[in-house]
């Protein structure tokens, strides 16, 4: 049963002060410093990209490139220290540098409080562009894009009256990566849901949707139905909430022929509940109609355009924070497999309001199901190749969520420290909150085999070592506003993560690099000595070989399960780092 700690599992929080107080979480929120992260990072930087001149790069650039997986995408200007913080300083705050993100996530003709029927840019996926007056959408399609749905409601839905509004398939999008032997690759599917649902039309209760293969779909059950139709076809949806007194008729036309009734809804099962238009597209471009265009084909009799009914009549969507210190990002901490997704998916659904997106690998592979089946299933041994997809498609959006006033979960590994900083600093102005999920060792291995049993997968345990030799509890103060364990409490916790960096450190080879002064260099030649000591000749050159072999593929699994990857460019220098885990349970 998972459920939400008292306070004896909540990090105590540092003694900092705040002009801002508590938030609206009612948790104390500490002023955050951000110099140090700066003098950090700062040397993974070429010169022309730090405000200070070439010998003090130089002077900056003796840190182990070791210590960070990547470099920042964005310029970061060198500070003196403060050795004292003014409570009075409103801008105290906002020293951090702000991200600058490649894509236009949010259109300017957006706003929250809108009493027009069109796309909600809130209650959609972040890989769906949505322009042209909230009217068109265009999927993202470059790289593992190309095998992703983007789904989207609309602002308003009702549960009266018989209400219609149109979708017309524009276009195929340009897809160079698309795999060769991908199914169904160009496909819309339309139609209606409530706004408590998922975003995967007609895989979800109280979802209903009729795709472009001919086929209408609620909680996963596909059958046959209409016609199948593609570019150029613009296909009405039609709900009808008044010819029977105790169901809710769904019916579709396709250009200007009826395909019939698709679904007959009892309204029990609805609970008064309205129907949103709901739009979810593969690969393919799309322009919704509430009543705004003028149509090509005309209504069936008595019906409506949803966007043509008083406000009154119509029922908002749920709305999204205004600002971004109204939005709240959770990030994950844990180990594979002790139960992060979980946590997760339970936390999602029980704040429904909140429209938590989940920011991860697993949500990624999901958004790639085909006619409602898992891509993992069909991948067998190709699924080194399935999470390079999924992770780059992860870096991409979290370059669009940082620019977006939703809230959201992290839901990777998270166990190093370089690691929950670099992601944490760039949601500026968010609620940043850890969640650490940390089982005792018993609980751990019955979950671990659970997930092993059930998704047929493995983690290495050389990677869960090293993982275990890195692992830092994360705490309040300069990265996170709060700190919580839903199983063991902090201090058991802190005790396991002690007894963890002991047990990855034994399976641990020597450092790549060693110099003389250096402790771990002292430490490793103290080691070497006792190794030839008690052993012969060929142990020791045995354990020289383990070494070299180490050097050689260190790079490969240094940081490589936290599925995060940058890649910065500047002239002649490409910084480039790759994650393979695909984490959670």
């Amino acid at each position: 049963m998972w459920s939400k700690q008292n306070s004896n599992n909540h990090y105590p929080s540092s003694n900092y002060h705040n002009n801002r107080g508590y938030n609206n979480y009612g948790n104390y929120r500490p002023q955050q410093s951000h110099h140090s992260y700066q003098q950090q990072y700062a040397h993974v930087l070429p010169p022309q990209h730090l405000s200070v001149t070439p010998s003090q790069y130089q002077q900056h650039s003796t840190h182990n490139y070791n210590e960070i997986s990547a470099p920042l995408p964005y310029p970061v200007k060198k500070e003196e220290p403060h050795h004292y913080r003014n409570n009075n300083d409103n801008n105290y705050r906002h020293q951090r540098q702000s991200f600058s993100a490649p894509i236009k996530t949010e259109p300017d003709d957006w706003n929250q409080d809108t009493k027009e029927t069109v796309l909600d840019v809130y209650n959609s996926d972040l890989n769906l562009l949505v322009q042209n007056g909230l009217l068109r959408g265009e999927p993202l399609t470059e790289g593992g894009f190309c095998t992703m749905w983007a789904g989207v409601r609309a602002t308003y839905g009702m549960n009266k009256y018989k209400i219609a509004y149109q979708v017309k398939v524009l276009k195929h999008m340009d897809c160079p990566d698309l795999p060769k032997d991908e199914s169904f690759p160009f496909v819309a599917r339309v139609g209606w849901s409530v706004d408590e649902s998922k975003l995967f039309l007609g895989e979800e209760p109280l979802s209903y949707g009729y795709g472009g293969t001919g086929k209408k779909s609620t909680a996963n059950r596909f059958e046959n139905y209409g016609e199948s139709y593609t570019v150029g076809d613009t296909i009405t949806c039609y709900a009808d909430f008044e010819s029977e007194c105790d169901s809710v008729l769904l019916s579709y036309s396709k250009n200007d022929r009826d395909c019939g009734v698709a679904y007959r809804i009892d309204y029990n099962e609805l609970q008064s509940k309205p129907l949103f238009p709901h739009i979810l597209t593969k690969n393919v471009a799309f322009e919704a109609n509430f009543g705004q265009i003028k149509t090509e084909y005309r209504l069936k009799h008595g019906y409506r355009f949803i966007n043509e009914f008083e406000v009154g009549d119509r029922m908002r969507g749920t709305v999204g924070p205004s600002t971004k210190e109204e939005c709240e990002v959770i990030m994950m901490v844990g180990l594979p497999a002790c139960g992060k997704t979980v946590w997760a998916e339970k936390h999602l659904e029980m704040n429904a309001e909140k429209k938590y997106y989940i920011l991860g690998t697993n949500n990624i592979i999901n958004q790639m199901k085909i006619s409602g089946l898992y891509r993992r299933d069909n991948y067998h041994n190709r699924w080194d190749a399935l999470i390079d997809r999924s992770t780059k498609c992860l870096n991409k959006l979290f370059q669009i969520a940082i620019n977006r006033k939703r809230n959201y979960i992290i839901d990777q590994t998270n166990v190093y420290a370089s690691a929950r900083r670099r992601k944490m600093l760039t949601f500026e102005n968010f609620y940043r909150r850890a969640v650490v999920v940390i089982p005792s060792d018993e609980e751990y291995q019955k979950r671990k085999k659970l997930q092993e049993e059930r998704e047929g997968k493995e983690v290495p345990e050389k990677a869960i070592h090293e993982m275990k030799a890195n692992f830092d509890l994360p705490e309040i103060g300069e990265i996170f506003d709060d700190v919580e364990y839903t199983d063991l409490s902090f201090h058991d916790a802190q005790q396991l993560v002690t007894d963890y960096k002991r047990q990855g450190e034994m399976f641990r080879p020597p450092p790549e690099r060693k110099r003389k002064g250096d402790e771990r260099f002292q430490q490793f030649e103290q080691q070497k000595q006792m190794s030839s000591f008690h052993n012969s000749s060929s142990s020791y050159h045995d354990s020289k070989r383990q070494r070299t072999n180490y050097s050689n593929n260190n790079n490969n699994y240094n940081n490589n399960y936290d599925n995060w990857n940058y890649q910065h460019q500047n002239q002649n220098q490409h910084y480039h780092h790759s994650h393979s885990y695909h984490g959670g349970y």
